[in-house]
């Protein structure tokens, strides 16, 4: 794209923000939530336990009573919520009463960051720094299960595999259920104002109801950081001499079974060191960091030309993630400049050892910062490498952040790379109305490589807007044919893409809570202009019960040109050629309150020169708190003029949770492309937040093309105990 071509643009942003580009401030927002938390000397007898004993209870803050954002916007709930807080100099300290009748209250599951939908629940979020930009999220359930995330982008990315140290125990009583929490400061970072932003909600499974404290309104997602209330009175923090070690202890064992039978066994030691250089500014090292408490990835059969994105699990990169995105959230799984999985791992997903790592993140005044290095060790030839990132933002006014970004080095060859960026947001909840919402996002990449090729270029432009009922979005991205960032994820190369996408929604009481549609056609080109592919999925109808059940239909109508032959799965080709079709989706998703929940999808259809029947289920079976099954299925029958086949994929995953903190979880995968059957067991006991053991057993089995058999392949088993130390 010419800067010709990207002066529109520019011209767009300015006229639709001058208020963000011309002036460096903003007037004051208006919070009609506020409470003021009061200090009191921590009490060394206090445990958190959910009980209340404690009097101290009595005199703590109230935020007062919470209002219905589902099924009836601004209703009375139909069963009230208690909310207490108050702070001493080292945590901060939540209450929470949800009265109801124990009946009818659903409390099933007890892991730590279990995917709560089946239970009633509460949720809390925390802008530490009050400027909207960055948050953390915790959750507790009525079975006792508790997690945490963390959010970035003003609440729109949310990063659940973050893992903080905080204290919360849930019990049952005759008036429902009720939970005490304790987060410690240690474990957040802050800056120097004395209000934080905050919200709470309760989801109550009986009657599907949502109740929120603060904008209860459906045109306001719950975790927009713009629309929270504010907590006020926080002021001497103690967060110690801000120093945590985190030694851990590993010894493993495996089994390379191949043409030599070969046993090998390892012990080590490593950890990592943080310090606080300030309140909002972290420094983290690692030596001989470490990954094998880590879940192994959901499988997925690929019949697309295009990569995958997996999701990033390890904790040493989870941390602070936020302040490493870049460009608009709905963009990051197409074309990134950083990607932290390409990080100690190679092109396969292989393991990459790592020798040692630092980072420091966090912010100061209007600036937030991350920088990453690590080195990788000698691996599969290849010398040890470096890598580094370098992520800097600034806002500018209460609505605009402008940021770059810069990466350097190779994972896995040898030379040099380099990716940089600029990136603009702009965020508005207050001109439009009360419940609408304008986001905006623009961003610029580009990309060197010692030697031929690698030097290219992204461009791309992203905006929302959101009503109560209506949800609009617009995309428009360029990638160039030799755009190529050695530590990101591109999805395509050498194209242009136009998307537009329009959801309306509206809510009723009675039998059908919801009904909703949605429009979303996309076009992209290559780099000259001409056509490549274009889409137009339409949901012509969607249902959302009382129940909680939600059925839904589309059509697709799809276009593809295809420039040369691919080989879609093992031996099977699809010719070059223009392809359009005609695919029809029904989903149905049953409600997850009840101990049994499905969710079906089928899908049927013309498939490039021939058809196809898709259809999946994923299946839930809470058999009591203790014991949760649960497994899926997805089968793609293709038929196509060179040939017929059919693929498949299945996972089983049973899960033993004997307390929140001591879980035993395996899951069992297969796929029909790879013929691997895999199996992981992982026991996690977390003595006391701060300090873990793990024992994880991985093992797999292939099954050689013409044979029934399943063959032994590699097998590992590895004990680990990590702790933290606060100083």
């Amino acid at each position: 794209m010419s800067r010709a071509s990207l002066l529109p643009w520019v011209l767009f942003l300015g006229i639709l923000c001058p208020e963000g580009l011309i002036c460096q401030g903003a007037g004051p927002v208006l919070v009609s939530h506020q409470v003021e938390i009061p200090l009191f000397q921590e009490d060394s007898h206090m445990e958190i336990d959910g009980f209340f004993q404690e009097s101290i209870w009595k005199k703590a803050a109230s935020i007062g009573p919470l209002v219905q954002v589902s099924p009836l916007e601004g209703g009375k709930p139909s069963r009230p919520t208690d909310v207490r807080i108050f702070r001493s100099k080292n945590a901060l300290y939540l209450g929470i009463r949800c009265l109801d009748d124990p009946a009818v209250v659903r409390g099933r599951l007890m892991a730590r960051d279990a995917n709560l939908d089946p239970d009633d629940r509460v949720e809390f979020w925390i802008d530490t720094f009050g400027d909207h930009r960055f948050g953390y999220w915790f959750q507790l359930g009525a079975g006792g299960s508790k997690g945490d995330a963390l959010l970035s982008d003003k609440g729109s990315s949310f990063n659940k595999n973050w893992d903080g140290i905080w204290e919360g125990r849930v019990k049952r009583s005759s008036h429902g259920w009720q939970a005490e929490v304790r987060i410690p400061f240690k474990s957040l970072s802050f800056g120097d104002g004395v209000t934080w932003g905050f919200n709470f909600r309760r989801l109550r499974k009986e009657s599907n109801e949502r109740d929120r404290w603060a904008n209860p309104k459906r045109g306001f997602p719950f975790f927009q950081l713009t629309e929270g209330g504010i907590l006020c009175g926080f002021r001497d923090l103690s967060q110690g001499l801000g120093l945590d070690v985190i030694p851990y202890v590993k010894v493993s064992s495996r089994r390379e079974r191949g043409e030599a039978d070969r046993r090998t066994s390892l012990g080590r030691i490593g950890g990592d060191l943080r310090y606080r250089l300030t309140p909002s500014l972290n420094l983290v090292g690692t030596f001989h960091t470490d990954f094998a408490e880590t879940e192994v990835d959901l499988r997925r059969v690929n019949l697309t030309r295009f990569p995958l994105f997996f999701p990033e699990k390890r904790d040493f990169f989870l941390e602070d993630a936020g302040l490493f995105e870049f460009g608009p959230p709905d963009r990051r799984r197409q074309t990134i400049p950083f990607f932290s999985r390409r990080i100690g791992r190679n092109k396969e997903g292989k393991e990459v050892p790592l020798q040692a790592g630092g980072k420091l993140s966090g912010q100061f005044g209007p600036w937030s910062l991350g920088v990453l290095g690590t080195l990788t060790k000698e691996h599969s030839g290849l010398p040890s490498r470096g890598q580094a990132v370098i992520r800097l933002q600034r806002t500018l006014g209460d609505s605009l952040t402008l940021g770059g970004i810069y990466t350097g080095g190779r994972s896995e060859e040898t030379g040099g790379a380099a990716t940089y960026g600029l990136d603009l947001a702009y965020e508005n909840s207050r001109s439009f109305g009360a419940g609408r919402t304008l986001k905006v996002w623009a961003y610029a990449m580009g990309t060197t490589l010692d030697g031929e090729g690698g030097e290219g270029q992204a461009f791309g432009l992203s905006s929302s807007f959101r009503t109560r009922d209506w949800a609009h979005r617009f995309w428009v991205h360029e990638v160039g044919r030799d755009f190529d960032p050695e530590l990101g994820f591109v999805r395509r190369r050498g194209v242009r893409t136009y998307r537009y996408q329009a959801r309306y929604q509206t809510q009723f009481q009675g039998a059908v809570k919801e009904i909703n549609f949605r429009l979303a056609p996309t076009y992209t080109t290559k780099s000259d202009g001409s056509p490549d592919t274009w889409s137009v999925p339409l949901r012509w109808f969607g249902l959302e019960f009382a129940s909680g059940d939600v059925l839904e239909f589309e059509i697709h109508r799809i276009f593809e040109r295809i420039d040369e032959d691919f080989e879609i799965v093992d031996g099977v080709f699809v010719p070059r050629g223009d392809y359009t079709v005609t695919r029809h989706f029904l989903t149905f998703e049953s409600a997850d309150k009840r101990p049994l929940s499905l969710n079906l999808e089928l899908g049927i259809g013309e498939f490039y020169d021939g058809h196809s029947v898709s259809w999946s289920v994923e299946s839930l079976f809470l058999l009591s708190s203790f014991l949760q099954i649960s497994g899926s299925f997805q089968e793609d029958n293709v038929h196509l003029a060179e040939a017929s086949f059919v693929t498949e994929q299945a996972s089983a995953r049973v899960d033993c949770q004997f307390s929140p903190d001591l879980s035993w979880r395996n899951l069992l995968q297969y796929d029909t492309e790879s013929r691997n059957l895999s199996f992981q067991s992982r026991v996690r006991w977390i003595m006391k937040p701060g300090k873990e053991f793990f024992f994880v057993v991985t093992t797999g089995w292939d099954r050689p093309e013409g044979r029934d058999a399943f063959l032994p392949t590699d097998s590992n088993f590895t004990a680990k105990v990590l702790g933290t130390l606060r100083f």
